[in-house]
């Protein structure tokens, strides 16, 4: 099964503590990726964002951030 076609991925109130770098390879065409409401810390030189070219929307609110590091949104040039 295939998810390469797949433009809109909900992962929100899961409980999800941490995010792979590159955990959403493969998904060449998400637009948009919700992760609201989840227990996420992100670490250093993490980059889990970064095969997600077009995404468009990204929602990480209501989660556990203490900081969030300056390269997360690298290559995400489409984020409105």
């Amino acid at each position: 099964c295939s998810l390469k076609n797949l433009k809109t991925l909900n992962l929100f109130s899961n409980k999800l503590k941490s995010i792979e770098k590159c955990a959403f390879k493969g998904l060449d065409n998400l637009v948009e990726l919700y992760l609201h409401n989840n227990k996420l810390i992100f670490v250093e030189n993490q980059q889990p964002f970064f095969c997600l070219n077009k995404l468009e929307k990204l929602c990480l609110n209501q989660n556990l951030f203490k900081y969030l590091p300056n390269d997360l949104f690298t290559g995400l040039e489409n984020l409105i």
